[in-house]
């Protein structure tokens, strides 16, 4: 892709936060090169700008008004370096401007000396240069009384960069006003002829970062002002400096244009998105809205979220399927479930629980189908318990003990498990069972996670994690996970949950949830308009971020073929 075509194409490529860093490189980058404006023949020659600029230091150094710097010839053979434009030129920092860092004050010498003063030089650190905008927050307090001369002075439109730590090499700013600053801090000061914001940009550019990386050295990160000085710039004559100063102006103006239409486009969006999938929870149309609205609103991870959220709260109201009368009574099949629990108490292979209250009285803001009944979740379920509350003894391999971590809504992740012997397993197993077909639940720190289990007698289980057992010939196991997982449930589970260092979810609150419950014919119609939706919910986000990253990698392809070109 050409420059032009690029720059044709800026609005499409913008996509975020990460995307304007990436065009803002290419814009540099092209800056820099000599690409993003026309040379012009009748530009002064740089040759006779570097002359007037030796000339300028030579002058300075023997006043003594800037110090000597030794630098090392200009390698044209440089493997970093490409070809220039005519009438530019390869130069070192150190020939083009006079670079030194600020002063440090320690933080008592600070709070007691230089604050709360009225008149100063504002006194600038790392901390006041913001990364993202690229200004300087002068209003820190912090002022150096003007007749201190202990402290360097950085001039108006000197460019600042940061030499040392995490932040080395990416806070970069132009002074707007004369000022104090700190010593990780390297102010260069241009000479007559070198535009300052031109520098400004330089700086900025990923060709000169790669540079400066590959200088610095030590434990936190920095680079010397030896080291600095040394760093290759491209010059262009002044006139064309100007030139590419506004048009990356005009450039970086453009994309902040297009990123506030992008979010407010985003926002709204969003917004309408919101409001129609809440309004498809009150009426019975979400069929139609889908079908005319994927292309236009599910377009971002976000939206697909809320979409899967609604499907799931749509499937626990009965809006998902049709009733058939021919179903099962769920009268009949909870009173079965009910017996059949009597059963297992009376023959010990079930503890009997504390009762759960009835669910009469219990207010939701939404009407089930007339054949549907709202129970709570230890009515139906023969075993609600958690996982070990003892530390297990963990062994380097054997058997997977399970913890919150490990249940996602994408099913039991092994990537990060724990281990128990086989001793240990069994033990373990005499309260908590998890089986094939078992629901788990997480319970503490994010709670509300929750997925099938995949595997007889596999796995065991600490606190953290919750099994809720059902009797799969009476109730659908996936419906139950798919309406835990509803917003209904959900918020349920949310204010359910203990807070103090983490939520906790127990026990108590866990039987006590609320559950629409179908008949079992239509439960099990439910899993399968469910598993449909979401996914075709799975294919759409997969699109999307397939998508993102063309779009990425188109992006840092041009940024290497850029830096990479001969």
């Amino acid at each position: 892709m050409n420059s032009a075509l690029l720059l044709e194409n800026f609005e499409a490529l913008v996509d975020g936060e990460s995307s304007i860093k990436k065009l803002q490189d290419i814009v540099l980058q092209l800056a820099i090169q000599g690409k993003l404006v026309t040379q012009n023949p009748d530009d002064a020659s740089v040759e006779l700008l570097l002359k007037n600029v030796k000339a300028e230091r030579n002058n300075l150094e023997k006043q003594k008004k800037i110090r000597k710097v030794k630098l090392s010839p200009i390698n044209l053979d440089d493997d970093d370096l490409y070809e220039l434009p005519n009438n530019w030129s390869w130069v070192k920092i150190g020939q083009i401007g006079d670079v030194f860092n600020g002063n440090s004050i320690s933080k008592s010498e600070k709070e007691k000396r230089y604050t709360g003063i009225d008149d100063g030089y504002n006194y600038i650190a790392t901390k006041d240069v913001d990364f993202s905008s690229r200004t300087i927050s002068y209003e820190n307090g912090v002022k150096i009384p003007f007749e201190e001369e202990k402290f360097k002075i950085a001039h108006k439109d000197a460019v600042l960069i940061c030499a040392e730590g995490g932040s080395a090499g990416k806070k970069i700013a132009l002074t707007e006003q004369d000022i104090c600053f700190g010593n990780k801090l390297y102010a260069t000061e241009s000479f007559s002829g070198i535009v300052p914001e031109y520098l400004f940009y330089v700086y900025q550019s990923p060709f000169f970062f790669k540079q400066f990386s590959n200088e610095m050295t030590g434990i936190i990160g920095g680079i010397s002002i030896n080291k600095f000085v040394d760093l290759y710039i491209p010059l262009p004559p002044s006139e064309e400096q100007n030139r590419i100063v506004e048009k990356i102006k005009e450039l970086f103006d453009l994309l902040k244009e297009l990123k506030h239409n992008k979010d407010y486009n985003d926002e709204l969006k969003t917004k309408t998105v919101k409001s129609s999938l809440n309004s498809l929870v009150k009426e019975d149309n979400f069929s139609g809205f889908i079908h005319d609205n994927f292309d236009a609103f599910f377009t971002d991870i976000e939206s697909i979220s809320d979409l899967r959220s609604t499907i799931l709260q749509l499937a626990i109201q009965g809006k998902l399927t049709r009733q058939d009368n021919n179903d099962t009574p769920v009268l009949n099949t909870l009173s079965e479930i009910k017996l059949r629990k009597e059963q297992l108490i009376k023959s010990g292979e079930i503890k009997k629980t504390k009762s759960v209250e009835n669910v009469d009285g219990e207010k939701i803001n939404f009407k089930t189908p007339f054949t549907w009944q709202l129970v709570r979740l230890g009515h139906i379920s023969p075993k609600i318990t958690d996982g070990e509350h003892a530390t297990p003894k963990r062994t380097e391999s054997g058997n997977y003990l399970l913890s919150a971590r490990n249940v996602t809504n994408s099913g039991i992740l092994l990537n990060s498990v724990d281990y128990v012997g086989d001793e240990e397993f069994e033990r373990i197993r005499k309260r908590c069972n998890p089986d094939k077909g078992d629901i788990l639940l997480s319970c503490s720190g994010s709670v509300g996670r929750c997925c099938l289990v995949d595997k007889d007698n596999h796995y065991v289980m600490v606190r953290s994690a919750a099994l809720i057992k059902v009797f799969q010939d009476l109730s659908a196991n996936k419906f139950l996970m798919y309406a835990i997982r509803s917003p209904f449930v959900q918020s349920q589970i949310l204010e359910k949950s203990k807070s103090t260092a983490q939520s906790n979810l127990f026990l108590g609150a866990i039987n006590s949830l609320v559950i629409p419950i179908p008949p079992l014919e239509e439960q099990i119609r439910i899993v399968s308009k469910v598993d449909k939706l979401l996914a075709l919910c799975d294919e759409l986000e997969e699109q999307i971020l397939q998508s993102q990253a063309l779009n990425g990698n188109l992006m840092d392809s041009i940024i290497h073929h850029m830096m990479n070109a001969a």
